[in-house]
C-alpha cells in the first residue's frame, strides 16, 4: 500500500482536496518508489497546481522528507491503534470515493472492516432532540441494524447520540464520523467520550480526515456531513429544524444522489416544535421518502438495495475507465413509519425567510456540481462575491 505517498502529498501547502483527486486519478498508484518518474508526466498547469506547489511536488529533497515523515507519523499513529487510509488503498469505501470531494486519508480506529461494508445508512438529526426523537433515532437504527446495516452518525449529542445506541443495543455496528481527531484528547463532545469508546469496545469505527490531535471548529462539522452521506446509501434525518448541521448532510445526501428518508412526526403540536419545521419542509417538497410504519423498513430496505446496485456498476464502470464518476443531484419520490412510538428505547435513550435562504443555497450546490466545483472553491467563490459586495457598499 502506497498510504504514505498520498498522506505527504496531501500534507504540501496548496494542494487541495480537488487537485490531489486529479493526481490519483492520472496516477493511482505512484509509490516512493516510481514517484520521481511519474510525477514529471503530469502536466500540472493543466490541471491547475499553483506554481509554489509544482516546485515542492518536484522537489526531491523536499518530497523525500515528505515521505520520511508520513511514514513516520503511519507507523506512530498505529501504535495507537489509528490507521491511516488513503484514496488507492483497497479499505477506502467504494462509496465515499465516488463523490465530488471524497478526502484524500481517512483516519480511522476501531473496526477497518466496517469501511468495506456496502449496506450504511446514516442517522442524522438535531442535538436539541425531544424525548420522542431519541426513542426515533434509536429504534430506526436497531431496526436496520436487524437488516444488516452500519449505522453511520456523527457522536453529537442528541439524535447522533441516539443513533450509535439504537445500533449498540440492538448488537448492530456503527461508525462514527467526527470532525475532529479520533484520539481520546480530540473527541468532540467530551460528553460522548464514553460512547466513543463504547463503540470501539463493541467493534464499531471511529473516522475523520483529521489528523490525530486535531480540534473541530466550525467549518470541519460541515466538511465531515460530507463524508456522512458519502459513505451512505441513504441518510435519515429524524429531527432538524429548517437550518443548522443537519441541513448540510441533507443537502449533501441529494447532490451525491443518495436515498433520504425520515419518519413522520406523531408529537402531540409537533408542528409548533423547531424541531420538526425541518422534516415538514422536507415532506411538503415531496423529496423524501416518508417512514410510517414498520411494514415500510423493507420498502425502504428495497430502495436501498436498489441504489446499492446503481452505485456498484458506477464504481465497475470507474475502474473500468480508469476516473471517478461523479453522482448526479435527484429527488426521490414520496413513499410512507411512525417511529415516534414510546417504548423501551425511551428509557435507553432517555429577520431572514429562512426558506428561500435553503432555496439558494440547494440551487447554488447544484450549480457547482454541474461544473464540477469541489466545495473548498465554492466556498472561495462565495468569500469573493462576500468581499466584493462588502466593497461595492463601502
Amino acid at each position: 500500500m502506497n498510504n504514505d505517498v498520498w498522506l505527504a502529498i496531501s500534507s504540501i501547502t496548496g494542494i487541495g482536496t480537488k487537485t490531489l483527486l486529479k493526481i490519483y486519478l492520472n496516477f493511482p498508484d505512484l509509490t516512493k518508489e516510481n514517484y520521481f518518474e511519474e510525477i514529471k508526466k503530469i502536466n500540472f498547469e493543466k490541471i491547475g497546481v499553483r506554481k509554489n506547489s509544482i516546485s515542492f511536488l518536484l522537489n526531491s529533497d523536499y518530497m523525500n522528507q515528505k515521505f520520511k515523515k508520513a511514514t513516520s507519523q503511519i507507523e506512530m499513529y498505529k501504535e495507537k491503534g489509528i490507521e491511516v487510509i488513503s484514496l488507492s488503498d483497497k479499505r477506502y469505501p467504494r462509496a465515499l470515493r465516488a463523490i465530488n470531494d471524497p478526502p484524500a486519508v481517512l483516519y480511522c480506529k476501531g473496526n477497518i472492516n466496517l469501511l468495506t461494508q456496502s449496506k450504511q445508512i446514516a442517522i442524522i438529526g438535531t442535538r436539541n432532540a425531544t424525548t420522542k426523537g431519541m426513542n426515533a433515532a434509536g429504534k430506526i437504527a436497531a431496526s436496520f441494524s436487524d437488516l444488516g446495516y452500519v449505522i453511520v452518525s456523527g457522536l453529537a449529542t442528541g439524535i447522533d447520540t441516539g443513533a450509535h445506541l439504537g445500533a449498540l443495543e440492538s448488537n448492530g455496528f456503527t461508525i462514527a464520523v467526527l470532525a475532529g481527531g479520533v484520539d481520546d484528547s480530540s473527541i468532540y463532545p467530551k460528553d460522548n467520550i464514553d460512547l466513543a469508546k463504547r463503540i470501539l469496545k463493541e467493534q464499531g469505527l471511529l473516522i475523520s480526515e483529521y489528523a490525530p490531535g486535531i480540534r473541530p471548529n466550525k467549518s470541519a462539522f460541515v466538511q465531515r456531513d460530507r463524508i456522512q452521506s458519502g459513505l451512505s446509501l441513504g441518510i435519515c434525518p429524524v429531527q432538524t429544524d429548517i437550518a443548522g448541521g443537519t441541513q448540510h448532510t441533507i443537502q449533501y445526501a441529494f447532490t451525491q444522489d443518495r436515498i433520504v428518508f425520515c419518519p413522520v412526526p406523531s408529537e402531540q403540536d409537533h408542528e409548533k416544535i423547531d424541531v420538526y419545521r425541518g422534516i415538514h419542509q422536507l415532506i411538503n417538497q415531496k423529496k423524501v421518502h416518508v417512514i410510517k410504519n414498520k411494514n415500510d423498513y423493507k420498502v425502504i430496505d428495497e430502495i436501498l438495495s436498489k441504489k446499492l446496485r446503481e452505485l456498484q456498476e458506477k464504481d465497475d464502470l470507474s475502474s473500468q475507465t480508469g476516473k471517478v464518476h461523479t453522482l448526479p443531484a435527484s429527488e426521490v419520490n414520496i413513499s410512507q413509519l411512525d417511529m415516534f412510538g414510546n417504548d423501551v428505547w425511551s428509557d435507553s435513550l432517555d429577520k431572514h425567510n429562512s426558506d428561500d435562504i435553503s432555496k439558494n443555497v440547494l440551487q447554488y450546490i447544484e450549480v457547482c456540481q454541474k461544473n464540477n466545483i469541489t466545495l473548498n472553491e465554492s466556498i472561495d467563490i462565495l468569500k469573493q462575491i462576500w468581499r466584493q459586495n462588502k466593497n461595492d457598499k463601502i
